[in-house]
């Protein structure tokens, strides 16, 4: 599947909307430094991200609720979140897509993450 990524609106937001991705919340985690919601053209939410700051790496835990993107739709999805948005300029980001409980490192190369 193709992202689009001029059809999804990225939004900063201070916290998680109550109850939304409740049941993957672990308890005692560390509060991220950036909060992110994004939202489909008529889909509404369909993914919440937070970002980790670090010196030399960043990290990003991905809540998303859309079954018909894949692995590396959702990694695009950040990718573009991280360079657009986001802000960072760290050479390496660590990725955990909760829902598959996968873990990916993405690195930038000239000015994206791949």
């Amino acid at each position: 599947m193709r992202v689009a990524f001029d059809t999804y609106r990225y939004t900063r937001v201070a916290t998680r909307s109550p109850g939304l991705f409740a049941i993957f919340e672990t308890p005692g985690t560390k509060k991220p430094n950036q909060a992110w919601d994004i939202a489909g053209e008529q889909s509404g939410v369909i993914a919440h991200a937070e970002i980790f700051e670090g010196v030399d790496q960043w990290g990003v835990r991905l809540f998303d609720k859309a079954p018909n993107l894949d692995e590396s739709d959702l990694l695009k999805l950040i990718a573009h979140l991280l360079v657009w948005h986001a802000g960072a300029r760290v050479e390496t980001v660590e990725v955990v897509l909760v829902r598959t409980k996968s873990t990916h490192v993405l690195v930038r190369v000239g000015g994206d993450y791949v």
